[in-house]
C-alpha cells in the first residue's frame, strides 16, 4: 500500500471553529433585517399613515412582510436558532470538510441576500420618504 487511505481525514480543530465563526457570522447578518422589519420600519409605517400618500409597490411589499414578521417574529427567531445550531453542531462534529463548506455558503448567501434586502428597504422606504418632504415643502 501506499499509505493512502480510503477514509477521509477529519478536518482539524481550526477548520471546525472556523465553521463555527462562519456560521455564527451568517447568523447574525439575518438579524439586521428582522430588527429592520421590527423595530425600524414601524416608525416609518406611521409616517406614512399620517400623510395617506400612495405608496410605491416596493414600500407596500415592505410594509406588508413587516406586518407578518411582527405577529411570527418568534417562528423566525426559532428557524434561525434551529439552522445555526445546526450548522455550529455540524462544524463541530465534521468529519469532512463538507459542513465547514457549508457553514461557508451560509455565511456568503445570509450577508449576499442581507445586503440585498436592506439595500431593498433602504429604497422602498426612503423613496417615499424623500417624496413626502418634497410634497410638504420640507426639500
Amino acid at each position: 500500500m501506499t499509505g493512502i487511505s480510503a477514509e477521509p481525514r477529519r478536518p482539524s480543530a481550526g477548520l471546525r471553529v472556523l465553521g463555527v465563526a462562519l456560521t455564527v457570522a451568517g447568523g447574525i447578518a439575518w438579524l439586521i433585517p428582522l430588527v429592520l422589519l421590527i423595530y425600524i420600519i414601524p416608525k416609518f409605517v406611521e409616517v406614512f399613515d399620517k400623510f395617506d400618500m400612495p405608496l410605491p409597490a416596493l414600500t407596500r411589499v415592505i410594509i406588508a412582510v413587516t406586518g407578518v414578521v411582527a405577529h411570527v417574529w418568534y417562528l423566525a427567531a426559532l428557524v434561525w436558532l434551529a439552522v445555526v445550531a445546526g450548522l455550529v453542531g455540524a462544524s463541530l462534529a465534521a468529519r469532512s470538510n463538507r459542513a465547514i463548506w457549508a457553514s461557508g455558503i451560509f455565511a456568503a448567501a445570509s450577508v449576499g441576500l442581507t445586503m440585498l434586502v436592506v439595500g431593498g428597504m433602504v429604497v422602498g422606504l426612503f423613496v417615499p420618504l424623500v417624496t413626502l418632504v418634497e410634497a410638504t415643502g420640507g426639500g
